[in-house]
């Protein structure tokens, strides 16, 4: 393996400095970009992103041609109907929205009930499945939304899901399984086979009925439809896969992983092409389209797109973001733990536009109180004033606890000595008026 991955970086392009997309809204994304779709003539690409937003852009000429919060909470995927005339969203706000392109207006939303953890369009463009983190899985009509009926739920859930035809259903599962289930009404139990050693994150449907899956193991492995006997593996990766995109009707697969990096492989002899260092955050999603034009979009809030044959870096925008806060003298610990925090909140006084509001001035700031952010209702009626004691007990207790109700992902930290690094570094970075010291002055 490590033999191997030394040859493939030898093969490594550069990401080269991207132009940024101009034109219509916000330019792009204000934070990791976690999901991406392309329609079928590749004139069309649609993202998703941390920052609760859609954007549409030409993906001929390179620049925005619709933006909108759509919804409460990150966009975590995205899809457009076979036609091109329809978008679907799935938001950590446990909502699954539709929307009329091109100016994405609203044309229905459903509310789900849990954050979706995988969505798919049928290949008839008639259906839409969605896989929930309660371990739900259900069918919709595209036309309205309407619910066809809920499939049987896995467990451990389902990560990944593919539509190999119109008669059934293929997904892939956290404890790495994939499962081919019928959707034609028969009883028999869905067929099960072994993949990987862990969470399987993304799948590809392959020519000549062959399937691709790729794992938080670092594997993508090659299979045999409909019967999922094994047809290879692909070594290269070292990191985590996320994603994964095949050329329409060619012979390419691009594997992305969450150190950044794409791999452009040659199914003909399961042999690597190029090596991209395609991003300074983790590759969250690919989308390939016609003329060997590649998508990719990261954890650095960049939407990039890739030409081959040499897959040089030919068109960019929305990013990079900042995602490296600030080195202050006596704060490299608490610096260490805000990394996690900065891809939802900017520290910036004018830094809006991400999934969380602006840090900036926060200690003696009401929760839920800065203009031009909608925050939960939990949150605005919570009557918390931040200081360096209440955002360490946050931490403490958790957000489902300490603000339940509210849209913060769920997360913890044990250690108090590391919570009163963040909470120093949050002080000594953002400024604003800490009100837990002035009651401590003397």
């Amino acid at each position: 393996m490590r033999r191997l991955l030394a040859a493939l970086l030898l093969l490594v392009v550069p990401a080269m400095a991207l132009p940024s997309m101009a034109g219509a809204g916000p330019g792009g994304h204000g934070g990791p970009v976690r999901a991406a779709a392309l329609d079928t003539p590749g004139a069309r690409l649609l993202t998703g992103g941390f920052d609760n937003r859609l954007v549409l852009w030409d993906a001929g000429e390179g620049h925005e041609l619709a933006s909108i919060v759509a919804h409460d909470a990150a966009v975590a995927f995205v899809a457009l109907s076979r036609g091109g005339d329809l978008a679907i969203s799935a938001g950590d706000d446990g909502s699954l929205a539709l929307w009329r392109l091109p100016e994405l207006t609203p044309a229905g939303r459903i509310a789900t009930g849990a954050k979706p953890s995988a969505l798919a369009v049928d290949p008839t463009g008639e259906r839409v499945a969605l896989a929930r983190f309660d371990g739900g899985v259900e069918l919709r009509r595209l036309a309205d939304g309407s619910l066809i009926a809920p499939a049987a739920a896995t467990a451990p859930r389902t990560t990944a899901l593919l539509f190999p035809d119109g008669g059934s259903l293929l997904a892939g599962t956290a404890d790495g399984f994939l499962e081919l289930r019928r959707l034609d009404g028969a009883t028999a139990p869905p067929l099960r086979v072994r993949a990987h050693d862990f969470a399987i994150t993304d799948l590809a449907l392959l020519p000549g009925l062959k399937l691709a899956s790729g794992s938080v193991d670092g594997t993508v492995r090659l299979w045999r439809l409909p019967g999922l006997e094994p047809a290879g593996e692909l070594s290269g990766h070292e990191r985590p896969v996320l994603a994964l995109a095949a050329e329409p009707g060619g012979g390419l697969l691009a594997s992305g992983d969450s150190e950044g990096r794409i791999i452009l492989w040659r199914l003909a002899d399961r042999t690597s092409l190029h090596v991209l260092a395609a991003h300074e955050g983790a590759v969250f999603d690919l989308a390939f389209g016609p003329a060997q034009r590649l998508w990719s979009v990261g954890g650095d809030g960049a939407v990039r797109g890739w030409q081959g044959p040499g897959f040089e870096a030919v068109a960019g925008g929305g990013g990079p973001v900042d995602i490296e806060p600030p080195a202050l003298p006596g704060h490299a610990r608490g610096r260490e733990l805000f990394r996690t925090c900065i891809a939802c909140h900017s520290l910036a006084a004018d830094g809006g536009g991400r999934a969380g509001p602006s840090l900036h001035r926060l200690y003696g700031r009401l929760a839920g109180s800065l203009p031009g952010y909608r925050y939960s209702p939990a949150l605005q009626a919570s009557g918390i004033v931040w200081t360096e004691e209440t955002l360490a007990r946050l931490f403490e207790l958790g957000p489902d606890r300490y603000t339940p109700g509210s849209k913060m992902p769920l997360q913890r930290m044990p250690d108090e000595a590391d919570r009163a690094a963040l909470a120093a570094y949050v002080a000594a970075v953002t400024g604003g008026d800490d009100v837990s010291r002035k009651e401590r002055a003397p």
